[in-house]
């Protein structure tokens, strides 16, 4: 009887912990450790059993009271393993949801574009559609296709290939959407770009910045 109040003591001292974890590895961890109280409760209940039957079956022992007093103990601790059980099925649960979130994360990584760091280069401005900058003003690049403001970039072929797509940072933030390397001009040679802007002011302001780029692999 001594052995099973000190059961029922160290699972009164052993309760169910918070179930906010970090990681698949934690909350599996704690599943472990519910697994080994629910044994050790088993046993309680067990013990607290055979010790009630004890004293119910002996006349010398028989006490209604103390039997009750065990029951109670058995109720209290069969509910503690319940809980023990709910709350492992819910770790379960956030085991299941958590490895279908790391599965959606490394889709959303292999469909982020693969970049190749091309260096600094020098970045102008131009208006594609104004005959000062571009000489007819329709927008027809050397590529053959009308350029669109803020995607078309004018890049030496050599260094920049014609219709390959790239970022574009300055001082560390990205500059727009992706561009495309759809126009080539006299003026811009090595690492030097031409960005299509919407009229002067917007070419004015950008003036000429040292800018970083890198390279859509496709």
């Amino acid at each position: 009887m001594r052995r099973s109040f000190m059961i029922v003591m160290l699972i009164l001292l052993w309760m169910p912990i918070t179930m906010a974890f970090a990681s698949i590895s934690d909350l599996q961890t704690q599943i472990d450790n519910n697994i080994q109280k629910v044994s050790v409760i088993q046993e309680a209940k067990t013990q607290l059993h055979v010790t009630a039957n004890q004293f119910r079956d002996n006349e010398f022992l028989n006490d209604d009271w103390f039997v009750a007093v065990l029951g109670d103990k058995w109720h209290y601790v069969d509910n503690i393993e319940k809980q023990l059980v709910e709350q492992n099925e819910n770790l379960q649960q956030e085991i299941v949801n958590e490895e279908e979130r790391l599965r959606q994360e490394e889709l959303e990584k292999q469909k982020q574009p693969k970049l190749k760091d091309l260096g600094t280069f020098t970045a102008y401005a131009y208006d594609p559609f104004c005959k000062h900058c571009c000489g007819t003003g329709n927008g027809i690049t050397a590529s053959g296709v009308k350029a669109t403001i803020g995607q078309t970039i004018a890049t030496d072929w050599s260094v920049i290939p014609k219709n390959s797509k790239v970022l574009i940072y300055c001082n560390g933030e990205q500059v727009g959407g992706v561009w495309r390397a759809e126009d080539t001009g006299g003026g811009i040679k090595g690492y030097k770009i031409d960005m299509t802007m919407n009229g002067h002011t917007a070419c004015y302001n950008w003036g000429v910045r040292k800018v970083n780029i890198k390279l859509i692999v496709e």
